[in-house]
């Protein structure tokens, strides 16, 4: 940026959209990514502590120290 104030010829070195668009989309398929990993990581463990012996008394607790 500042070559271009002593050069307004001088190529733009500034940020470009195009640039900064390619990185916010990179940031939105990681979270994307890492959501997907999450929801079946929160199904298979929900389905294993239903599938427990024990499970009505899990839930319950997890109830109660959730507050509800």
């Amino acid at each position: 940026m500042h070559g271009r104030v002593q050069d307004p010829e001088a190529e733009c070195t500034c940020d470009k959209l195009g640039a900064r668009l390619a990185r916010l989309q990179k940031k939105q398929q990681e979270q994307e990514a890492a959501e997907r990993y999450a929801r079946t990581w929160w199904d298979a463990f929900t389905e294993a502590v239903r599938a427990h012996p024990d499970a009505n008394t899990i839930l319950a607790d997890a109830r109660r120290r959730a507050g509800r």
